[in-house]
């Protein structure tokens, strides 16, 4: 019994360990059309707040699209400029009609990064002249500290 009780608490600690707080994950079933060049608010927002000692935050946002051009897309950190922090491109969709998705994740350097409360604005836009839209469906978007 005490075996059995032991890894029930392990369990039911590793659970609460991977809980986040609401502000560091974003979900939307809602569908959006952006259609600007680069770069521009697509309004997927988290917060993390960083303890005294401030380390680099991984950030990943996945979305469902439809696009028949190239899009950029980056992060704004703390109301700064779009910066890529990794991949940074969407591609057209295959076939041209069909849904496709795409995830990336971001390491953003403590470097640009203050102690406290840190917001990461999802933003991109249309690359070199394209004028078509592209659909964002089901998104989600997070952030952790790294550790």
């Amino acid at each position: 019994m005490f075996v059995a009780a032991l890894a029930c608490m392990m369990m039911a600690g590793s659970i609460s360990a991977l809980a986040a707080n609401p502000n560091e994950v974003f979900y939307t079933y809602t569908g959006e059309n952006f259609s600007r060049a680069c770069c521009y608010s697509w309004n997927d927002t988290v917060s993390i707040t960083e303890p005294a000692s401030v380390t680099p935050v991984v950030v990943t946002w996945s979305t469902e699209y439809l696009t028949t051009g190239f899009f950029l897309v980056g992060l704004s950190v703390n109301k700064g400029a779009c910066t890529a922090f990794g991949p940074r491109t969407i591609s057209p969709s295959l076939q041209g009609s069909r849904v496709d998705t795409r995830s990336i994740q971001w390491i953003v350097p403590s470097s640009v990064l203050v102690r406290g409360k840190n917001t990461f604005l999802v933003c991109g836009g249309a690359d070199s002249g394209y004028t078509g839209p592209i659909e964002l469906g089901i998104r989600s978007f997070a952030a952790r500290l790294s550790n």
